[in-house]
């Protein structure tokens, strides 16, 4: 899954595209409707599911871009969207994508939301879940933030690059850096807020 913005806040619209392939919805050629709903913070996941499982009357149903590519618009925003409260606190979006007749479908998938107004930053690469890699390879780092003024990006404490712009990109080189473990750290700032993430990738030596 991929948002447009890149990362969504709950009082703006967000566009999902779904990418079927390697799922075992690769090659339906139907209609795709998505099972979705709002993960609230001290609530739980899976809050204010739009219509039922398989009522493909009430559940959304997604755009064909080409093959095995979709897309899902969440307008006017995310809170009016799902119909939620003020006062509750959105962490993420919940979506299982599935064939007019129910099966076949994707897995569980989530996305974060940000709350509008607040300072947020967040590594988007390396993914968290597939730290690791092989000694010769390259990493494509990616940042982002919401409301910064500057992120800068720490590889193993030391500064490495900085942007006023709201992404930043930097390309990990694990020959250069060597095996091991080698921590990512983000932070955004403005006038009077510092946000940080992290992350980090294992280069693993050749095997015996």
């Amino acid at each position: 899954v991929i948002t447009d913005p890149i990362l969504p806040t709950d009082a703006t619209p967000v566009l999902i595209y779904f990418d079927a392939t390697g799922t075992d919805l690769e090659g339906y050629d139907g209609d795709l409707y998505t099972h979705t709903g709002v993960n609230i913070e001290g609530v739980g996941n899976w809050q204010h599911v739009i219509g039922s499982w398989g009522n493909n009357a009430t559940q959304p149903q997604l755009e064909r871009l080409s093959e095995d590519y979709y897309l899902l618009e969440i307008e006017p925003s995310i809170r009016a969207f799902y119909n939620l409260p003020q006062a509750q606190v959105i962490t993420g979006l919940a979506f299982v994508f599935r064939a007019a007749a129910g099966s076949p479908q994707s897995a569980d998938l989530f996305v974060d939301v940000f709350e509008a107004g607040t300072l947020n930053v967040s590594i988007l690469n390396p993914a968290k879940d597939q730290p690791i890699v092989e000694h010769g390879e390259s990493v494509e780092i990616l940042a982002a933030a919401i409301g910064s003024e500057t992120i800068t990006l720490y590889i193993n404490n030391d500064e490495v690059t900085t942007t006023t712009d709201s992404q930043l990109e930097f390309t990990f080189s694990s020959t250069e850096y060597g095996y091991g473990t080698h921590w990512i750290k983000a932070t955004a700032t403005n006038d009077s807020e510092t946000a940080h993430d992290s992350a980090y990738v294992f280069v693993r030596p050749e095997p015996v």
